[in-house]
């Protein structure tokens, strides 16, 4: 079976954004007006598997959506809510970042239930995540340096080159 995300961003249904990288659409059975789904056009089931380029892409990009939902439809906050994997109550295998439309009393509740944990639970989680994480580390972005010549002769590059990098490389 195709998954039903691939095909709406290919088919360009409820598109209401997208790039290279990420599209976001309308949600096609939302919890509330305006819900928005933030995802890879690439198929990734779960975030574990998005190349961290692509995770701050989608992060920028439900961050735009949300501000357009608080400015465009008056919202007075969102939800952002990954459901990520089975056991995450995720229904369609393809991961999307929903950016959900709130205003207050509108009767939609994403609360749960604080779980009463003893010292030695959490101290037995935290110590595991610690030791787990010391290796986890963010790649910074790599940027390619800007090369003016490209190839060609020194002095063919500095002619095409913009005003300010002539005005850059004149001697005083």
């Amino acid at each position: 079976m195709a998954c039903q995300y691939c095909e709406a961003v290919q088919k360009k249904e409820g598109i209401i954004y997208e790039d290279e990288l990420t599209a976001a659409m309308l949600h096609r059975s939302p919890a509330m007006p305006g819900h928005i789904l933030v995802l890879p056009r690439e198929h990734f089931t779960i975030i574990e598997q998005v190349p961290d380029a692509v995770v701050r892409k989608l992060a920028a990009l439900s961050n735009k959506a949300s501000t357009a939902l608080l400015k465009m439809l008056g919202a007075g906050g969102t939800n952002i809510v990954i459901e990520n994997g089975i056991g995450a109550q995720q229904q369609i295998p393809h991961l999307a970042i929903n950016v959900i439309p709130r205003i207050e009393g509108d009767g939609l509740s994403l609360q749960w239930q604080p779980k009463k944990l003893s010292d030695e639970q959490m101290g037995m989680a935290e110590l595991q995540l610690k030791e787990h994480t010391k290796s986890v580390s963010a790649e910074p972005e790599k940027k390619e340096p800007i090369r003016l010549d490209d190839g060609k002769a020194k002095g063919e590059a500095i002619r095409k080159s913009s005003y300010l990098t002539r005005q850059l490389r004149r001697v005083p």
